[in-house]
């Protein structure tokens, strides 16, 4: 039985926690692909080491599933601009893409969240400052626009059963 492929876009200093129970959740469900700016060891900001599978400038074929975490600093993955191209080939080739906590922040750089509804885990003031529409803002703990699943930090098990869902249909 061929599972279908989960993308984890990793970036320095990413929350582990916000995507563990997802890749619990997935396992078994999904083959787990890495990605991040290299092929070279990212630390998140609890200090766990991965060793990422390719660079997102490496990927090939649209993954079924990307997950992007939050981190301490978004500012280097949101100017990144392979990554936000591969968002954005990807959201054309109708995978699903789910962002957690300051995840949807990534997105929001890419131009995919315009037109859509979405949470973040950002102030008013902050969501302000980078230009994200406010009119596409809720405070739910989880929406799912589309293709674009987005959700608060705090609502990791939430996450996690909408990750199993954007992969099962």
């Amino acid at each position: 039985m061929t599972h279908p492929v989960c993308a984890l876009l990793l970036y320095p200093d990413f929350a582990e926690y916000q995507i563990a129970p997802a890749l619990e959740a997935l396992r078994g469900r999904v083959t787990l692909t890495v990605l991040a700016a290299a092929a070279s060891a990212v630390r998140g900001e609890a200090g766990l080491r991965v060793l990422p599978d390719l660079a997102w400038g490496e990927a090939v074929a649209a993954p079924a599933l990307a997950l992007l975490p939050g981190a301490l600093d978004l500012r280097a993955p949101a100017t990144d601009e392979p990554l936000l191209a591969c968002l954005r080939r990807w959201a054309v080739q109708g995978t699903r893409l789910a962002a957690i906590c300051g995840g949807p922040v990534v997105l929001h750089a890419a131009g995919l969240l315009d037109g859509r509804r979405y949470v973040v885990g950002m102030s008013q003031e902050q969501r302000r400052q980078l230009g994200m529409a406010e009119s596409g803002y809720t405070d739910e703990p989880v929406v799912r626009d589309g293709n674009i699943v987005t959700a608060r930090g705090a609502a990791v098990d939430d996450f996690a059963r909408a990750c199993v869902g954007a992969v099962s249909g």
